[in-house]
């Protein structure tokens, strides 16, 4: 057996290893693999093994440490219930259209979906955990950024005459759609700004920059018309949730300026303007014809749909819209219960930064990511209009994420920090014991004592002055 392919067994087995003892840590992978899906660098691009395995060894490790999550349990139902009634209508819908192998694939890739969502919701319990987990959604986009940058591929595009070059892996697994590339890029473009306005590290903010940049520029190379208008649509959102508001326009606009100087294709904004004469524009005119399909499906298969993955069957490409695509593939059903998790994934983003914000909980991660994560949300709805994604894992771990962040901002209580009483007896080490209090406490608790401090005086002194105490 190759030296190469034992050390890649060793290595999954030592990852397997540390998923089983360590969940949480499991499930961070777990978040890289969905999202990055690697694939053998040979022509064939078989999609590795690697997701299979560490997904079975989170799931072990969650059963042997079952007593660490069991009071989350009825959080992960009511989390992912919605999408459990999708996956039921899904099923029903393959299992009346006579579950074709597409069909078989979508509802497995589906079931697994909705667990993954259900483990992040049992192990992402506190701010800290939160942050990390969107920390490393936002790395798995630069696996994209660092795969356009080191093997580029385009395909080109005629529309009136005119060439356009857009980014596309016609074999990549998971992101080989130029358009499905740009949204995952505003969402991480979203996100790494939420991080960038929270209170982190000062070292933290130069990689989070560095990865924005490289964000920019796949968006920028994607040249999706739908992915700009949603862009154009959900910042505002973005910028309007933020508390740092001055902050995340002056990187917005650097990033913009960097962006269009040096990375946009001199073809972007024509392209932009193609669509006043979408006559001539294949693109725009075979969607048109794929919409008017899928509605003619969706009269004759009201209830049932056609069952999920068999549209192929009916014409040459998807429906290029996620609100038909749920409609025909399972009906008008599958259709209302989408548009429902998406509506309940805003209102969740929205609780959070309330709930989040300086006048209750005070949580900043949480505040700021909950901003990102409605900003995402609105621009998944945007460009579902003009992209098939409905099922897709960048849509239903956004939604959990918002859910995960309402759940942290109402319930999440930070660690009790013990005083030592007035009077304790002094020591040499008394001077540290105070100052690392005062870094742990912050300015609320040297504010409290202060308070304290005054009502103490304050009621000393009404004592002193009162008629009991003057005339004894």
């Amino acid at each position: 057996m190759p030296r190469r392919i034992l050390f890649l067994l060793g290595i999954e087995c030592f990852a397997a290893g540390v998923c089983i003892t360590q969940p949480f840590f499991g499930t961070l992978f777990l978040v890289l693999l969905v999202f990055t899906r690697p694939q053998d660098d040979r022509p064939n691009m078989v999609q590795l093994h690697y997701q299979g395995v560490i997904f079975l060894s989170v799931l072990l490790g969650t059963l042997c440490r079952f007593d660490l999550v069991q009071a989350r349990v009825g959080r992960a139902f009511r989390g992912v219930r919605l999408m459990f009634l999708l996956l039921v209508i899904m099923w029903l819908s393959a299992m009346a259209n006579g579950y074709t192998p597409q069909s078989a694939y979508q509802v497995g890739e589906f079931a697994t979906l909705t667990l993954f969502c259900s483990i992040l919701v049992l192990w992402v319990d506190s701010p800290q955990r939160f942050a990390l987990t969107v920390g490393t959604l936002v790395c798995s986009a630069i696996y994209l950024v660092q795969l356009v940058i080191r093997n580029p591929r385009m395909i080109q595009e005629q529309i009136g005459g005119e060439q356009f070059e857009r980014v596309f892996f016609r074999a990549l697994v998971n992101w080989g759609n130029p358009n499905f590339q740009a949204i995952f890029m505003i969402i991480a473009i979203y996100l790494a700004l939420s991080l960038f306005a929270a209170n982190l590290r000062v070292w933290m903010k130069p990689a989070i920059l560095g990865g924005l940049v490289g964000f920019v520029y796949v968006f920028l190379k994607c040249q999706s018309r739908g992915a700009t208008l949603a862009l154009v649509i959900s910042f505002p959102v973005f910028w309007l949730f933020q508390k740092r508001k001055a902050l995340i326009g002056g990187a917005t606009v650097a990033l913009l300026f960097i962006g269009f100087a040096f990375f946009a294709p001199e073809t972007y904004i024509t392209r932009l303007l193609t669509i006043v004469n979408y006559e001539q524009d294949t693109s725009a005119t075979s969607r048109l014809e794929l919409w008017s399909v899928a509605m003619d499906l969706i009269r004759a298969h009201p209830l049932t749909g056609i069952g999920p993955g068999n549209f192929r069957m009916y014409t040459f490409s998807s429906q290029h819209n996620s609100y038909l695509q749920t409609a025909s593939d399972i009906g008008v059903p599958g259709l209302i219960v989408y548009v429902s998790c998406l509506a309940f994934g805003l209102f969740h983003a929205f609780s959070a930064r309330n709930w989040a914000g300086p006048k209750r909980n005070n949580i900043p991660v949480v505040f700021s990511l909950a901003g990102g994560l409605a900003a995402s949300i609105v621009a998944i709805i945007v460009q579902g209009f003009f992209t098939g994604f409905a099922f897709r894992e960048f849509v239903y771990t956004s939604l959990i994420l918002s859910f995960i962040a309402k759940c942290i901002a109402r319930e999440y209580v930070a660690p009790a920090v013990t005083v030592a009483p007035v009077g304790a007896t002094t020591s040499r080490f008394k001077p540290a014991f105070t100052a690392a209090a005062t870094l742990i406490g912050g300015h609320q608790t040297v504010n409290l004592a202060r308070a304290s401090y005054t009502q103490a005086q304050a009621g000393a002194q009404r004592l002193r002055h009162s008629p009991d105490r003057r005339g004894t």
